[in-house]
């Protein structure tokens, strides 16, 4: 599974390359992915995600680079609700994703080896650390937009002239992270649930084979 999504996600980014709106904007959008990949391939060994977690990688990529390949703000499939929400909002739908699809991975690496803590304490350390990515990454786009030339810039920061484009970003990212906190709490809490009642359920077998025994040693030596 981890190969095949490695595949998928680098077959997307290869095809999305192919004549974009903006290579500029393409070359911009594509450090995360270039750095992304290989750093999950190269620490492999030494950390290995969960299938599902590649899975939903390899999906939040294909979704960014839709936008590298069209240029977030004209992005076709998203292009019919530009009248509602009076802009193409293919990059809040990639900003949401952001926040849903990378919540059980961040959860996986920091706390899958550690010991348990209080389940609560660690989906809002996981929803704090994605929301300050999300933060950092619109830093990026600021700091990035300001190095190339101007059209592009302006096609690369994906505003489309909302001047509170970055917070409702950054509100998206909060809202996907929310909805994954929700996901991977019900799924950590019946898998600790479970196991919790299969460690007692062994605890109780293990005292009754005990009273058993010792029940057994009184009858021998009420024979003897």
């Amino acid at each position: 599974m981890p190969l095949a999504c490695a595949l998928v996600a680098v077959g997307v980014t290869i095809l999305s390359g192919i004549n974009p709106v903006s290579r500029l904007v393409w070359l911009a959008e594509t450090v995360p992915v270039a750095v992304a990949i290989p750093v999950m391939a190269l620490t492999y060994r030494r950390f290995r995600f969960s299938d599902a977690v590649y899975v939903q990688v390899a999906a939040l990529i294909a979704l960014h680079d839709i936008g590298s390949h069209f240029t977030y703000g004209q992005v076709p499939i998203t292009e019919w609700l530009r009248e509602g929400f009076q802009r193409n909002p293919y990059d809040r739908v990639v900003h949401f994703a952001f926040g849903l699809l990378l919540f059980q991975g961040v959860h996986e690496l920091l706390f899958r080896n550690e010991p348990r803590r209080r389940l609560r304490g660690e989906l809002l350390f996981v929803f704090s650390a994605l929301v300050m990515v999300g933060a950092l990454y619109e830093i990026f786009e600021w700091v990035t937009s300001g190095t190339i030339s101007n059209r592009a810039g302006v096609k690369y920061m994906g505003s489309q002239g909302d001047v509170w484009d970055a917070q409702k970003d950054l509100l998206a990212d909060a809202l996907g992270a929310g909805v994954g906190a929700l996901f991977v709490g019900l799924r950590e809490w019946i898998l600790r649930r479970s196991k919790l009642l299969r460690r007692g359920n062994l605890a109780t077998h293990a005292n009754a084979h005990d009273d058993d025994a010792a029940a057994g040693g009184l009858r021998d030596a009420g024979h003897v």
